[in-house]
């Protein structure tokens, strides 16, 4: 019983290693229609070039943003605005709008709507999503104050250089400076 076991895994990993070779996968002269629509390079060469096509596994940006003081906005409706830049992808308008927070014990609970614009207009929204956070006040005033955001891309402009990342999630992590004025965070966000 030993040596069928040890047989058994010696052919198991031949097999792993050695693999089949292309005549196998694909044999020529197959009447597969899958098959018959190109030669075995060109079927090779589609499967290629369609998994090129996906986003690679995560972007990652930094940016700089600062509290927009507006006088007929409400306190609980606050607006942060400045720029973010992805290696290879350049450098964009970066804003959120507060849609409220509350303390439900020593950390800042909130909720906003975050969009990437082209700096050159910024009405030209090219990604946008929600996303909820959570600040912790330093005890150590006045140091300044970490946050974690978590978020969904749910819009991009088709045709943008951020189209590839429609539907993943955003996970920001960054420092609040409330001692400057105005206030401004710097951080990391990351597409993944």
């Amino acid at each position: 019983m030993k040596n069928f076991k040890t047989i058994l895994f010696v052919t198991v990993i031949a097999i792993a290693l050695l693999g089949c070779d292309k005549e196998e996968i694909l044999p020529s002269g197959s009447t597969d229609d899958v098959l018959t629509t190109g030669s075995t390079d060109d079927v090779l060469t589609s499967s290629l070039l369609k998994s090129a096509v996906k986003p690679d596994a995560k972007l990652t940006g930094e940016f700089n943003i600062e509290l927009v003081y507006d006088p007929e906005t409400p306190p609980a409706n606050l607006t942060w605005d400045g720029t973010i830049s992805f290696e290879g992808y350049g450098e964009y308008g970066y804003r959120f709008f507060s849609l409220g927070g509350r303390y439900p014990g020593q950390s800042f609970h909130f909720n906003e709507i975050y969009e990437f614009y082209d700096l050159n207009n910024t009405d030209d929204v090219l990604l946008s999503g929600h996303d909820k956070g959570v600040m912790a006040p330093s005890l150590r005033i006045p140091e300044p104050v970490m946050f974690r955001i978590l978020g969904d891309i749910e819009y991009v402009k088709e045709g943008g250089p951020f189209e590839m990342w429609l539907g993943r999630h955003v996970n920001v992590k960054g420092t609040y400076f409330p001692e400057m004025d105005p206030p401004q965070c710097y951080g990391e966000l990351r597409i993944n």
